[in-house]
C-alpha cells in the first residue's frame, strides 16, 4: 500500500517551518528584469552616469536646474544620447577630464569601456535600450576621427610573462638578500608560499585577496583548502586543493567554487605544501594534530589508498594570508593586497627588475603553458576564464609564442629566443643600483638625471657585449643582516639553504624544512637577543639578578642582559670589565691580549662593504665601522675593528677623517676604491654604498647626524 499523500494544510505548516512565507517577495517578484551586475560594475556605471549629469550641468542642456540628481532619469525618451552628435560632445568632456597611464592621452580602449558603462548604465535607470549600430557606430568614431585627431591614442600596455625562471630568482632574492624595514616571519613564509600558488592555479589576485571594503568575507580561508596524504611505495605525501570563491562574476562564492589541485614538489624551491604546512601548525588548524612531530607520525590505515585531514572547526573561516606587524603581533584580518604588492615589488626591484610584474603576468604565463599540454576548455576551466576573444586580446602576449624560421624550415622548433622576449628577464640587470642614488634623489626634479639612469641600463647591457660575457656584475645588495640572523637563529640560516635549492630532496630534508618553517614564524620577535643571552622565565638570566624584562623598556632588554653577562664573565675570569671585548661578529667575549688577534681574522675575511649599525627587533645585531680606520693598515688590528654601537659617534668620527682629507680622493674602504672628487659626492657615496646616510638638519648646512632604520643593512 502506498504512502498516503500529505494535505494541502501539512505541506503549509511544513514550508512555513522551514522559512517559507506567503507573499513575502511579491514586491520584488513581480520585477520582470534579474539583476544582471555585479557591485563593481555597478559602481562603474554610476560613475559614468554621474558624469553624464556634471556635463549636463556645464551645457545646461535642456534647460535643467544645476543640482538635479534626476536627470537620467527622465531622460527616458533617449533624446538625451539619441544625438550621435549630443554622445560624443560628452565623450570629449570626458577625455578632457582624463589622464592615460600609459602615456599622456587617454586610450581608445579606455574611452570605449567608459562609453559601455554609459550606455549599459543608461539603459539600466532608464529602461532606454541602446541598439548595437549607435554603440559600434560611436566605437568606430573613437578608434578612427579622435585617433586622427590626437584627442586619444590606440595603444595598450605591453604584456609580459612571469616564468620558472622569475620564480627561481624571486626565492633566491626573498631568503638571501636583506628587507629595508622589518618583514614579519608569517610574511616570509606567506608571501612566497602565495606567490607560489599564484604559478600554478593562475588565479586573479581578487581570488585571494579581498577588496578593502569585503575585508570579512574575501580572501583565503581554510575551508577554501582540502589537505589530503596520498598513499605512495612505503610512506605517503600531502596533496591538496584550494577552491577559488572570489571568481569574476560569481554571483554565489558560498557555494560555487572552482577548484585546482597540486602536490608536493620534489624540489623545496618549488614546493608550497612546506610553507601551507608551516602556516597550519602555527595556527593550530588541524584537527587532533597540533605540532610537526605528531603530524609525520600519522599513517594511513592498511589497504586505503588516502587519509584526508580536516581544520577545527574554530580556524574554518579564519584567513590563511594575515596581517601581521612588529608591534602588535598576528592580527584575524586578511593580508592586505595593498602589503603583498609591495613587499612583492621590493623583492623584484632588490632582484635587480626594473619592471614590475603583476599577479596577470603570472596568469598569462600559467594560460600559455597550459594551451601546450591541454584542451580549450581544461586550460579555461583552469584559469577560470572561458571568453576566447577575451584570451586571446587580454592573455596573449606581445611577442609571438611561434617559431617561424623553423616552422618554415620543417625543423624542430626552439623557444628560448620566443621565451626572453616574452619574459620578464629582459626588464633584470644585475648590478644595476636598487635604490635611488642619493645625489639623484637630492636632485629628481631635474630631468636629465633620469636620462641618466636610463643611459645607466644601456652602459650596463653594452658592458656585458664588450667583456664578451667573460666578466659578471658585482652584485650591491646587502647580505649581512641575512648573515647575522643566521647565526642567531639557526633554522633561519637552514632554510635560506634550503628554500632556494633546486635539488631533489629527500624525505628527512623535507621534515626539516617543515620544523624549520614552523620554529621560525612561532618565536618570539618582541625581542631579538643574541646568543645566549635569551631571557629564561621571562627573566634575566644571570643567576644574581633574575630581573623581569616586562619591567623594562624593549629597547633596553638584550642591554640589560648583555651588561648583566659582562660583569657576571668577568667575574668568572677575575678580570676588569673594561678588560673584556665583545664581537658581535662572533657573540663571543674576548679579553684585551686576545681581542687584537681576533680582529685580525675577521679583517682577512672581509666580505661585506656595509658601514652603518645593524639593530633588529629592538637589539643591536652589528654595530657601525669607520671606512677610513678599517682601510689604514698603519693601524693596528683592533683600531681598524673599531665598533661604533651608535651612527651618531661614527657619523662625528666620519666628518673629522673628511674634513683631513684632500681632492681628489679614493675611498679607503678595504672592498672598494673609488676615486671621488669632492666632499659632496663622497657623503653620497657613502650613503649609495655603504649606507651611511647623514640627515642634514634644517636651517644647519654642517651639522648631520646618521639616518638609522631598524632591519637596514649596508652593503
Amino acid at each position: 500500500m502506498g504512502r498516503k499523500a500529505p494535505m494541502a494544510k501539512e505541506l503549509l505548516e511544513k514550508a512555513a517551518a522551514r522559512g517559507y512565507q506567503p507573499g513575502a517577495h511579491r514586491e520584488k517578484d513581480i520585477i520582470k528584469e534579474i539583476p544582471k551586475y555585479v557591485q563593481k560594475t555597478l559602481k562603474d556605471q554610476n560613475w559614468a552616469l554621474s558624469r553624464y549629469v556634471k556635463w549636463i550641468e556645464v551645457t545646461e542642456i535642456e534647460g535643467k536646474e544645476e543640482g538635479d540628481d534626476n536627470k537620467v532619469e527622465r531622460s527616458k525618451d533617449g533624446q538625451q544620447y539619441g544625438d550621435l552628435a549630443t554622445t560624443k560632445d560628452f565623450l570629449c568632456f570626458h577625455i578632457a577630464l582624463s589622464r592615460g597611464r600609459i602615456k599622456d592621452k587617454t586610450t581608445v580602449d579606455s574611452v570605449k569601456t567608459f562609453a559601455e558603462w554609459f550606455f549599459a548604465g543608461f539603459t539600466r535607470v532608464t529602461g532606454t535600450v541602446i541598439s548595437e549600430d549607435y554603440r559600434s557606430a560611436i566605437y568606430e568614431w573613437v578608434k578612427t576621427v579622435l585617433t586622427k585627431e590626437c584627442l586619444v591614442v590606440n595603444t595598450r600596455k605591453p604584456k609580459h610573462l612571469f616564468g620558472k625562471h622569475d620564480l627561481i630568482q624571486f626565492h633566491i632574492t626573498f631568503w638571501t638578500k636583506n628587507d629595508t624595514n622589518f618583514v614579519h616571519p608569517r610574511n616570509k613564509i606567506q608571501i612566497p608560499f602565495i606567490i607560489d600558488v599564484f604559478c600554478w592555479t593562475g588565479a586573479r589576485i581578487s581570488a585571494f585577496f579581498p577588496n578593502p571594503d569585503n575585508k570579512a568575507k574575501g580572501g583565503l580561508r581554510y575551508k577554501d583548502i582540502k589537505v589530503v596524504l596520498l598513499c605512495v611505495p612505503n610512506s605517503w605525501k600531502v596533496i591538496y586543493r584550494i577552491d577559488q570563491r572570489w571568481v569574476k562574476n560569481n554571483r554565489d562564492p558560498e557555494n560555487i567554487t572552482y577548484g585546482a589541485s597540486t602536490s608536493q614538489h620534489m624540489k623545496l624551491i618549488f614546493d608550497d605544501t612546506q610553507y601551507l604546512l608551516a602556516l597550519v601548525f602555527a595556527d593550530e588548524a588541524f584537527y587532533g594534530i597540533k605540532s610537526p612531530e605528531k603530524f609525520w607520525q600519522l599513517q594511513i590505515p592498511e589497504g586505503e589508498e588516502l587519509l584526508p585531514l580536516r581544520w577545527e572547526d574554530s580556524v574554518k573561516n579564519l584567513p590563511i594570508l594575515r596581517n601581521a606587524t612588529l608591534e602588535n603581533g598576528v592580527f584575524k584580518e586578511p593580508l592586505p593586497k595593498a602589503t603583498f604588492e609591495r613587499i612583492v615589488r621590493f623583492v623584484m626591484r632588490i632582484s635587480g627588475y626594473f619592471g614590475f610584474a603583476t599577479v596577470h603576468a603570472i596568469r598569462r604565463y600559467v594560460g600559455k603553458k597550459l594551451n601546450e599540454r591541454y584542451t580549450e576548455t581544461e586550460r579555461s576551466q583552469h584559469i577560470t576564464q572561458n571568453d576566447p576573444h577575451v584570451y586571446g586580446q587580454s592573455y596573449v602576449v606581445n611577442t609571438s609564442s611561434c617559431d617561424g624560421r623553423r616552422a618554415f624550415l620543417d625543423e624542430a622548433a626552439q623557444h628560448d629566443h620566443v621565451e626572453y622576449f616574452q619574459g620578464f628577464s629582459k626588464f633584470r640587470e644585475k648590478g644595476l643600483p636598487w635604490t635611488l642614488p642619493a645625489e639623484k634623489e637630492a636632485a629628481l626634479e631635474k630631468d636629465q638625471h633620469l636620462i641618466e639612469l636610463k643611459n645607466r641600463v644601456q652602459n650596463q647591457r653594452d658592458w656585458k657585449i664588450r667583456t664578451q660575457g667573460k666578466e659578471q656584475a658585482e652584485d650591491f645588495m646587502p647580505t649581512q643582516l641575512v648573515q647575522t640572523l643566521s647565526m642567531i637563529m639557526p633554522e633561519r640560516g637552514r632554510l635560506t639553504e634550503m628554500m632556494i635549492s633546486d635539488k631533489v630532496i629527500s624525505e628527512p630534508e623535507r621534515k626539516q624544512a617543515v620544523i624549520d618553517l614552523y620554529l621560525f614564524i612561532t618565536r618570539d620577535y618582541t625581542v631579538l637577543y643574541r646568543p645566549g643571552e635569551e631571557p629564561i622565565g621571562g627573566a634575566c638570566p644571570v643567576n644574581d639578578c633574575g630581573k623581569k624584562m616586562e619591567g623594562i623598556h624593549k629597547d633596553r632588554r638584550a642591554t640589560h642582559i648583555h651588561h648583566c653577562r659582562q660583569r657576571k664573565h668577568a667575574k668568572a675570569l677575575n678580570r676588569l670589565q673594561s678588560e673584556l671585548i665583545y664581537c658581535f661578529q662572533c657573540f663571543t667575549w674576548f679579553v684585551k691580549e686576545e681581542w687584537s688577534v681576533h680582529c685580525r681574522q675577521h679583517l682577512n675575511s672581509t666580505s661585506s662593504r656595509g658601514c652603518r649599525s645593524i639593530s633588529y627587533c629592538h637589539t643591536l645585531i652589528r654595530p657601525g665601522y669607520c671606512p677610513f680606520c678599517l682601510g689604514d693598515e698603519t693601524l693596528s688590528a683592533d683600531e681598524r675593528l673599531q665598533a661604533w654601537t651608535r651612527d651618531t659617534g661614527l657619523m662625528a668620527h666620519l666628518e673629522k677623517h673628511i674634513s683631513e682629507a684632500h681632492w681628489p680622493s679614493i675611498c679607503p674602504h678595504p672592498l672598494c676604491g673609488i676615486q671621488l672628487q669632492d666632499e659632496m659626492s663622497f657623503w653620497y657615496h657613502l650613503s649609495d654604498d655603504h649606507n651611511l646616510r647623514r640627515a642634514n638638519k634644517k636651517g644647519q648646512k654642517r651639522r648631520w647626524e646618521a639616518v638609522s632604520s631598524e632591519s637596514n643593512d649596508s652593503r
